[in-house]
């Protein structure tokens, strides 16, 4: 019997799981549980159920370019993660399950990293010579709710289709079989807003903002944390938000369909990037469950390809890789952070 740790964090909030799977891979037991963020998730989550893990499985972040799949964390791994964006949370977390594992001596998975989409010209074109697109998105779901799409709409491999992460940050991505063929960044604040983080700003304002506030920290936190639905809303997590929107608060509807118009502007623009060819639209992430949101996505997008939700968790996912990696009897815990 072993142990398998999986945690998905967050900008507010962090979820985990505990699951015992058998030498066979079928979890046996599994305990889900919601914490707070920051450092020390690991040890909190350990201490709490009582157990010692075999295996930690995160969500992969944003490094530098990398193939699709699980990787075992490695100290290159880390570094990439302090470069490219060391204050994301699946960065910090990165960092953090290898100091962890290395101490006490399982390995790290980081599942579909974030960076794991190779965009090709034009997608990689951003309009200036100086920056590159980066192709970030939410792999970690998105990848496992295409192929669920996919198998249950019946859709033959190749077929192009859409999915969109709904939560603090919000990407939406599109698929070309198993490719990604572009995406937009919600590490680096491009395409629509999200719970808490904001989406594309106007360029010239956002440097004006950005100079008026001179704390770049600050500013960061703004963006990431303080922007967004629950800004607008003026709420602090998702269960003010679903109590506000219940008590039909205007600041809260008004907030939900302005996500949902500039999550369907979005889809449009992946739809353009398909040339049209999109078999089916997936949803996903924990803003998925909001039916005024997905409402509001469906009726501006249906006419394009059929809309499909899925709500299975992140973390469910990852206590599934963990599951597999051990039925593989560690065959499949090997370093893959080669370039």
């Amino acid at each position: 019997m072993k142990t398998v740790l999986a945690v998905e964090p967050g900008y507010r909030d962090a979820r985990a799981a505990v699951a015992r799977v058998d030498s066979g891979g079928d979890v046996i037991s599994c305990t889900f549980m919601d914490l707070a963020p920051g450092s020390g998730i690991l040890e909190n989550v350990r201490r709490e159920a009582n157990v010692a893990p075999d295996v930690v499985v995160i969500p992969g972040g944003a490094y530098l370019p990398c193939p699709p799949g699980s990787h075992l964390i490695s100290e290159k791994m880390v570094n990439e993660a302090l470069m490219v964006a060391s204050w994301h949370p699946r960065n910090r977390l990165t960092v953090e399950t290898f100091q962890y594992c290395s101490e006490i001596g399982i390995p790290g998975i980081a599942a579909e990293p974030m960076s794991s989409c190779y965009l090709q010209h034009p997608a990689l074109i951003s309009g200036t010579p100086w920056y590159k697109r980066a192709g970030f998105f939410y792999a970690m779901p998105q990848r496992c709710v295409w192929e669920k799409v996919r198998a249950t709409k019946g859709l033959p491999g190749d077929v192009g289709g859409i999915t969109v992460y709904l939560g603090e940050e919000v990407a939406v991505s599109s698929h070309q079989g198993g490719a990604i063929l572009d995406s937009s960044d919600p590490v680096f604040g491009e395409g629509p807003f999200g719970l808490t983080s904001v989406g594309t700003l106007p360029a010239t304002a956002f440097v004006s903002y950005l100079e008026s506030l001179g704390d770049r920290d600050q500013f960061r936190q703004n963006l990431k944390e303080g922007s967004g639905v629950y800004a607008y809303s003026g709420v602090n997590d998702m269960a003010g938000l679903e109590a506000a929107l219940d008590e039909g608060q205007d600041a809260a509807v008004r907030a939900v369909k302005a996500m949902a118009y500039q999550v369907a502007k979005e889809i449009g623009r992946q739809v353009a990037s398909l040339s049209g060819n999109v078999g089916a639209i997936g949803l996903c992430g924990p803003a998925a469950r909001l039916s005024l949101l997905t409402q509001g996505i469906r009726q501006r997008v249906s006419k394009w390809a059929p809309v499909e939700i899925v709500l299975d968790s992140t973390v469910e996912y990852l206590i599934l890789e963990g599951s597999r990696l051990i039925a593989a009897r560690d065959s499949l815990l090997r370093p893959l952070w080669e370039r």
